[in-house]
């Protein structure tokens, strides 16, 4: 498995395309995680906001997300990727 978090990675690798690392620190996680075994399918991983855009851009087709904003009441970031990861 490889676990993409840059902005190049998400760009050649999962077709993440979008403006949002240009305008924040960095404080949000994008990520896609792909297998070498064609029978695991790759997964987006990012916050709510971006599905819409990464469903545009990008041909990986599951993708999961997390409320930006859920101040700890919802599973947030590294639970999801845990979650996926773990399965």
């Amino acid at each position: 498995m490889l676990l993409t978090t840059t902005e190049l990675n998400g760009r050649y690798l999962a077709g993440i395309v979008n403006t949002y690392w240009m305008v924040t620190m960095g404080d949000d996680i994008q990520a896609s995680l792909i297998s070498a075994d064609e029978s695991v399918d790759p997964v987006l991983l990012l916050p709510d906001h971006l599905c819409y855009g990464a469903a545009k851009s990008s041909w990986v087709a599951d993708r999961r997300a997390w409320p930006q904003f859920s101040a700890g009441r919802m599973p947030g970031p590294i639970k999801t990727i845990a979650d996926v990861v773990l399965r």
